[in-house]
């Protein structure tokens, strides 16, 4: 299994690593955004909300 990963890997990894270093920007910067609007960049544990 780890071969036929290494294999496969080894055949794709230009285009992850530099083919497409603007798509990885527009996803990071995609999910920056979307956290801040639907949490309003807070994270909300249940267990650590207060209870009244």
């Amino acid at each position: 299994m780890l071969q036929s990963f290494t294999r496969t890997w080894s055949g794709i990894r230009i285009y992850v690593t530099k083919a497409y270093q603007e798509i990885w920007v527009g996803v990071a910067l995609t999910g920056y955004f979307y956290f801040k609007l639907s949490y309003g960049g807070k994270l909300i544990f249940g267990p650590c909300l207060p209870f009244h």
